[in-house]
């Protein structure tokens, strides 16, 4: 794949929040045989709800087994921050959102029109 693709896959995954984007970056690095880059592409697919198989599952398992727990925790911790500085992961709430957001209020009787009244 180009680095032009790449770089354009990147754009739409982090900023844009484009699941299929993350999920194209990480079979990517799986095909190319990445490790570190892998970890963090699974990890921002997962951020975004991308549909991942078992297969993607068994590689990143693979990976972290032969990491240490040390360097595990830090990519684990990158991933967090990349998450955090792009757009918020499809139908979650930031808590100020969740916070301002109005409720939906109950149907009240008195609310329906007369001639629908029973």
């Amino acid at each position: 794949m180009p680095r032009a693709r790449t770089a354009e896959l990147l754009k739409q995954a982090y900023e844009a929040g484009d699941r299929d984007a993350a999920l194209a970056l990480l079979e990517q690095s799986m095909a190319l045989g990445h490790r570190r880059i892998a970890l963090l592409r699974y990890l921002q697919a997962r951020h975004l709800h991308a549909p991942l198989e078992t297969r993607h599952h068994d590689y990143v398992r693979e990976v972290a087994a032969r990491m240490s727990p040390a360097t595990l925790t830090r990519l684990v911790g990158e991933a967090r921050m990349r998450a955090a500085r792009s757009t918020p992961a499809p139908d979650v709430k930031t808590k100020t959102q969740a916070k301002t957001q109005a409720k939906p209020k109950a149907a009240r009787s008195s609310d329906w029109p007369i001639e629908d009244r029973a």
